[in-house]
């Protein structure tokens, strides 16, 4: 049987997940740049203090010596691990000036997933598993 979409898509962008403890792109770049193997290479630290855009600091890492490509990758996967560790490990808390009742968001999924032949679509520039993980 053929998929008939629902006229419904929910795009979100990469600050949907701040609400459960992400970070947001200034912040990644913080925890890039202070990360103490960019302190240590000159290079990088000038790379990033140069463009606060982590992620063109990233790609042009290509034509950047050996050690520095080597310190910026392992400087981000440690952010983004960071970033999912954070986001894995939030808990609904009313007294967070942040808080968004998590268990309310399973209605919306269930309203976005599959009726029959019908399919909702959810897409999300977050570079987290947040809505992967809550969906299971």
């Amino acid at each position: 049987m053929p998929t008939q979409p629902k006229n419904l898509v929910l795009l979100t962008g990469a600050g949907f997940t701040h609400n459960f403890g992400g970070f947001l792109a200034r912040e990644m770049w913080s925890k890039i740049f202070n990360n103490p193997l960019v302190q240590a290479t000159a290079e990088a630290r000038a790379l990033l203090l140069n463009d606060f855009d982590f992620e063109s600091v990233y790609s042009a890492k290509m034509s950047r010596g050996e050690e520095t490509i080597k310190v910026i990758r392992i400087a981000v996967e440690m952010a983004y691990k960071d970033l999912d560790d954070t986001v894995k490990n939030w808990g609904f808390n009313q007294n967070n000036p942040t808080a968004l009742n998590t268990y309310g968001l399973g209605e919306l999924l269930r309203f976005l997933s599959s009726r029959g032949s019908d399919k909702g679509w959810f897409f999300t520039l977050n570079q987290d598993l947040y809505m992967e993980r809550k969906n299971n």
